[in-house]
C-alpha cells in the first residue's frame, strides 16, 4: 500500500532550476521522508548541501528508463514531478506513478500534454487509486482557484455567471528574465496548435468524456486586444497560457457534479500601448515561425532574440526574482435571484477579487506545488470524498473543498475580496 512505502514525496528533477526550489520549499514547510530523485547521483549530492537537504536520500532515475521509474514510484507515496517541458518528458513519469498507484503533482503549463494525460490515464488512476494533478504551480492555481473564490463569494440564492481574470507583473529595476524550458514549452505548444485541436475532437467524441459546462447567462463581451481595460488597469491581451484550459476542465467537472459553473476568459495586461504593440508583434512571431521545423529550430537557438530578450538560457538572477511580483484581479458577475427566465438577462451582482503573490515562476510556484502535496497527503480523505478513489484531476476540481486556499494565503500567495456591488433595481 502506499502509506507503507519507504517515502512520504519523491522531487524528481530535484537539481533543476525549479526541481531545487521545490526541494528547498518541501523541506522548509514539513517534517518528512523525502527524497531527491534524478539522473546524475553526483549532481543531487551535489546540490543537497546548497539548498540545506544534505540528509534526505537519492533515487537515480532517467526519464528513458522505466524499470527505473517504476521503482522510483513504488518506493514512495507521491511524486513531485519537475522535469519538463512535459510533452516532451512528461508521460513516462505519469505512466509510472499510475502503474504503482502513486500520486503525482506537475507544474505543468502545456494544454495539450494535460488533457492528453486525462484521456489517456483518468480510468486507470482512478482504477488504481492514484491522483494525478498537473498545473499546480503559477500555471494554474491562482487562476484555477481564483475562479473559484470568486464564485464562492455570491451566496444562494445568487447563482455565479461569469469570472473574467486580468494577470499583470511588478516587475524592479534589475528587470526579469524566464528561464529556456518555459520557452521551449512555448515554442512546442505553438508548433503542435493542428496537433492538439485533432486531441480535442478525440476527446469530444469519445462517448465517456464529460459534458461542456453551460452556464447562465450570456458569455461577457470579448476585450479586444489592446483595449485598456479599467478592471485590470491596463492593455488587455488575451492570455495564451494554460489558465482557460484548466479552468475549463474544472468547470465541466463541477457540471458533471450538478454545480454552478461559468463563463470564464482569461487576459494579462501591459501598462502602456507601445508595450502591447511589442508583445503583438513578438507573438505573431513566434506563432509563424513555429508552424515549421526550420523555425522551431531558430526560436530555440536564439531565445533571447526572438523573445526580445525576455527568456534566456540562464534564467532569472536572484535580484530580478526578489523584485518581481504578480497579480491577478477577478471580475465575477452573477444574478442575485438566481437564474433568469430571460436568458438575455444581464448580470446584477458583482465581486472583484485579487490574488498576488512573488514571483511567479520560481518562488510562487515552489510555493503553491508544495503546499498542494501537504493538502493531498493531510486533506485526502476530502479529496476522495469530493471526486473519487482516484484519476486525472486539476487543481480546482479536486482541492476546491480543501483547505488548499487558506493554506496559500498564509504561505504569500494571497486571496482576497477587494469590492462587492450590486446594481440598483
Amino acid at each position: 500500500m502506499a502509506s507503507q512505502r519507504a517515502y512520504d514525496i519523491v522531487v524528481f528533477g530535484a537539481s533543476g532550476f525549479t526541481g531545487q526550489r521545490v526541494l528547498r520549499e518541501l523541506a522548509s514547510q514539513s517534517q518528512g521522508r523525502y527524497a531527491a530523485a534524478g539522473r546524475n547521483r553526483e549532481r543531487l549530492a551535489q546540490i543537497l548541501p546548497k539548498n540545506s537537504v544534505a540528509q534526505i536520500e537519492v533515487i537515480v532515475a532517467e526519464i528513458e528508463d522505466n524499470d527505473a521509474l517504476l521503482h522510483m514510484a513504488q518506493s514512495t507515496r507521491l511524486v513531485l514531478n519537475c522535469v519538463g517541458p512535459y510533452r516532451y518528458w512528461g508521460q513516462p513519469v505519469v505512466a509510472a506513478c499510475v502503474e504503482a498507484g502513486t500520486d503525482y503533482i506537475d507544474v505543468c503549463g502545456e494544454p495539450e500534454f494535460m488533457e492528453l494525460m486525462e484521456f489517456r490515464f483518468h480510468a486507470k488512476a482512478k482504477k488504481n487509486g492514484c491522483f494525478v494533478v498537473s498545473a499546480a504551480g503559477f500555471d494554474s492555481v491562482p487562476a484555477d482557484l481564483g475562479v473559484l473564490y470568486t464564485m464562492q463569494q455570491f451566496q444562494p440564492p445568487a447563482v455565479p455567471s461569469s469570472v473574467i481574470s486580468f494577470l499583470s507583473f511588478q516587475i524592479g529595476p534589475a528587470g526579469i528574465v524566464g528561464h529556456y524550458p518555459t520557452w521551449e514549452s512555448a515554442v512546442g505548444g505553438f508548433g503542435s496548435a493542428k496537433d492538439f485541436r485533432l486531441l480535442r475532437k478525440s476527446i469530444a467524441a469519445d462517448p465517456s468524456s464529460l459534458k461542456p459546462p453551460k452556464p447562465v447567462g450570456p458569455r461577457p463581451r470579448r476585450i479586444p486586444p489592446g483595449e485598456y481595460s479599467f478592471y485590470g488597469q491596463g492593455h488587455a491581451v488575451p492570455f495564451p497560457g494554460s489558465d482557460a484550459s484548466v479552468v475549463r476542465r474544472t468547470q465541466t467537472r463541477l457540471a458533471s457534479q450538478n454545480k454552478p459553473t461559468v463563463h470564464y476568459s482569461a487576459y494579462f495586461t501591459v501598462p502602456t500601448y507601445f508595450t502591447f504593440l511589442l508583445f503583438a508583434l513578438f507573438g505573431k512571431l513566434l506563432e509563424t515561425l513555429a508552424k515549421f521545423a526550420w523555425g522551431r529550430s531558430a526560436l530555440l537557438r536564439y531565445p533571447r532574440l526572438f523573445s526580445y530578450g525576455l527568456f534566456s538560457r540562464e534564467g532569472p538572477n536572484e535580484q530580478q526574482l526578489a523584485q518581481t511580483r504578480f497579480q491577478m484581479r477577478f471580475i465575477g458577475d452573477a444574478y442575485s435571484q438566481g437564474a433568469p427566465s430571460n436568458p438575455a438577462a444581464q448580470p446584477d451582482e458583482h465581486v472583484q477579487v485579487s490574488v498576488t503573490g512573488p514571483e511567479p515562476g520560481y518562488i510562487a510556484t515552489p510555493i503553491i506545488m508544495v503546499q498542494t502535496a501537504l493538502t493531498l497527503q493531510q486533506e485526502r480523505d476530502r479529496c476522495t470524498a469530493l471526486v473519487g478513489p482516484g484519476g486525472v484531476f486539476t487543481v480546482g476540481a479536486l482541492f476546491g473543498e480543501t483547505s488548499l486556499t487558506q493554506r496559500l494565503s498564509k504561505a504569500g500567495v494571497t486571496f482576497e475580496v477587494t469590492n462587492k456591488w450590486s446594481d440598483d433595481v
